[in-house]
């Protein structure tokens, strides 16, 4: 009965449907956090940013040292959370209609 009730799974999770709810869900996830982090640290990046047009040679390569690192980390943290997400509310699941809203 076990494996009737994986084949079952293993039929309905490997679907078509299955598989574009869940690209659907990672992008719901993914701008998600994305906005939310924006939300957070947009200050930061327009100082940098209004600094960059506005510098000299030296400051303009002194700002840009602290934009790049500080993109890239904010991407790579937000990006470690929404792959959490996924695997926690996503991965391995059976998505129903009107799974989105359970994901917001």
């Amino acid at each position: 009965m076990r494996n009737l009730q994986q084949a079952v799974f293993d039929a309905v999770y490997g679907s078509a449907l299955q598989r574009r709810r869940r690209r659907m869900a990672a992008l719901v996830l993914y701008a998600r956090h994305f906005l939310n982090g924006l939300m957070l640290t947009w200050p930061f990046f327009v100082l940098l940013g209004v600094g960059l047009f506005h510098a000299d040679d030296l400051l303009f390569y002194l700002l840009l040292a602290f934009l790049v690192p500080g993109l890239s980390g904010w991407l790579w943290i937000y990006g470690k959370g929404a792959r959490r997400d996924y695997n926690r509310k996503v991965k391995g699941k059976i998505l129903e209609k009107g799974f989105l809203r359970r994901l917001l």
